[in-house]
């Protein structure tokens, strides 16, 4: 068992001298610490107070118990003269006569013994109703005038960082000795002071975060408390006009989808996405670009278009006004929904049994076609990859899908469903691999 010592930083703050009333009192104030320096918090301590005349062993005249719990932050304040009395009267100590020393002990165990010089003298003057004492901000010194002090170990606010020592806190600091209490937890509710935004919480930023109505969190899920997922839906819309194609919808958990893969070659602006053929081109490419798979303008229109990742990246944007490329969190939202739980929604590699099956249409893949029902109508399509060195992959038995949001330097994650599994697998590839896109509604 380890051995608690109260280390107490201790301060006499005034001592209230009235002719009308007895007794008189000695405030004291302290933080009760740990041998490593750690405030007591909230935990039951008896003090016992003993004033000795002449010498630290000299006679008990006066001697007197606290009991009492310390705050969240190790704080307590106790007046002496005012405890359960041992011996003695406070109020007729002869202070004038002799010298006075006072020892403290916690607990039983001794954490104090010092000479009393000018707080107890202020009692005996009775010059004044309050002396008020001063303490320096560093150098440990109590005033009680221009020319009366005594040095208190721990007394200055120099000896003290404050700031959150929570380690749990998103907003902890680990130079911190004295709470001050501004820890902050992720998903503490908050007001970011917008009247318009809805459930303001923490989010790992350590920031307050609302919510425009019609977005949400994805519950739990920690790698996702910054990103707001729209669930507006689809509006009673069931499919939408884009630079001359019509593109099915979906809505799956109040999310609006593509429930087909992008053929676009311009961006939303309208400016040209280069599309690039030969190997060469492909692997050296550090700009936006597409293909057709296998460079064939029959597999483009029936399983869309390839992107690098380039293109997804480009501020002019693949999806139309309105709409985006998903994210990691966009597509860990739509998981959720189709049933994947939070360890796995997060995870890498194949995750779930059945729920890519889901996702998967019933139509152009090879078998087996795994877990293959498309139940909410997502149609997932084999459209196969481009990879790195230029080759084409996996045409009707694999589905390749970007997601917006980067992993590694050049590099992002994507989503892949397998004819071969009923998983759906997250990972991250090299910016200029080719794969399949779809759009999801702002």
């Amino acid at each position: 068992m380890r051995r608690t010592v109260f280390l107490l930083g201790f301060l006499f703050v005034s001592v209230f001298v009235s002719r009308a009333q007895t007794p008189e009192l000695m405030p004291y104030q302290a933080i009760a610490r740990d041998a490593d320096g750690n405030p007591l918090s909230q935990t039951n301590i008896t003090l016992n107070f003993k004033i000795r005349q002449d010498s630290f062993s000299g006679l008990v005249v006066y001697d007197e118990n606290h009991t009492l719990i310390t705050d969240t932050r190790g704080f307590f304040t106790v007046n002496i003269g005012a405890g359960n009395v041992v011996i003695g009267d406070f109020s007729t100590i002869n202070w004038a006569s002799h010298n006075h020393y006072m020892q403290i002990l916690m607990n039983g165990l001794e954490i104090g013994n010092q000479q009393l010089l000018s707080v107890p003298y202020a009692l005996h003057s009775k010059t004044a109703e309050q002396v008020t004492f001063t303490v320096s901000t560093s150098g440990d010194t109590l005033y009680s005038g221009p020319n009366s002090y005594v040095i208190i170990p721990g007394i200055s606010d120099a000896n003290y960082v404050r700031g959150c020592t929570d380690p749990t806190a998103c907003n902890y600091s680990s130079t911190a000795n004295l709470d001050n209490g501004s820890c902050l937890q992720v998903y503490d509710l908050c007001d970011d002071g917008n009247a318009l935004t809805i459930n303001d919480a923490i989010n790992t930023l350590c920031e307050c975060q609302g919510f425009f109505t019609g977005t949400t969190l994805l519950p739990g899920n920690s790698s996702c408390t910054t990103s707001p997922i729209s669930v507006t839906g689809c509006l009673g819309e069931t499919s939408l006009d884009y630079q001359g194609v019509n593109y099915s919808l979906v809505e799956v958990g109040g999310q609006c989808w593509f429930a087909e893969n992008l053929t676009s070659t311009q961006y939303r602006d309208g400016t040209s996405i280069p599309q690039i053929t030969t190997t060469s081109g492909w692997v050296s490419s550090t700009t936006g670009a597409y293909c057709r798979w296998a460079n064939l303008a029959a597999n483009s229109d029936v399983y869309g278009r390839l992107y690098n990742w380039y293109a997804v990246n480009d501020s002019r944007g693949l999806c139309p006004t309105g709409w985006h490329v998903p994210s990691d969190c966009d597509w860990m939202f739509l998981e959720n929904t189709i049933g994947l739980t939070l360890a796995s929604q997060i995870a890498t590699g194949g995750r779930g049994s059945m729920q890519g099956g889901k996702l998967k249409s019933t139509n152009l893949w090879a078998a087996p076609n795994s877990g293959a029902t498309d139940e909410f109508s997502f149609s997932a399509l084999p459209g196969g990859y481009r990879n790195q060195t230029g080759s084409f992959r996996v045409l009707t038995t694999g589905a390749y899908y970007w997601t917006s949001s980067s992993a590694l330097a050049s590099s992002a994650f994507f989503r892949s469903l397998l004819s071969s599994s009923g998983m759906i697998f997250r990972s991250s590839s090299s910016a200029i691999m080719g794969m399949s896109i779809r759009c999801v509604r702002d």
